[in-house]
């Protein structure tokens, strides 16, 4: 529980310090939001591929796994991967 807050905090900060520095602009979310519906829908679309990405995961290791692996073990991996295919 104080790992999770204090990686919050982190993240946070890191935030905050590239807000305050002009390295992130922020306006570019501000007008999306502001834009309408279309950024929700995106939103939508983007987290219902994740999932059947998951579920397609999920069916080709259970080809070769010995264990049955559930969706709920496979969605948070696949959010990983994603974040560090994106950022990094």
């Amino acid at each position: 529980m104080i790992g999770a807050a204090l990686k919050f905090i982190f993240a946070g900060g890191i935030i905050y310090w590239l807000v305050s520095s002009g390295k992130l602009d922020l306006t570019l979310i501000s007008r999306s939001i502001k834009s309408g519906p279309e950024i929700y829908i995106g939103i939508l679309i983007y987290i219902a591929v994740v999932v059947m990405t998951s579920f397609r995961w999920q069916l080709l290791l259970q080809q070769k796994a010995k264990s049955k692996l559930s969706l709920k073990k496979i969605l948070p991996i696949n959010w990983i991967g994603l974040f560090f295919s994106t950022f990094l």
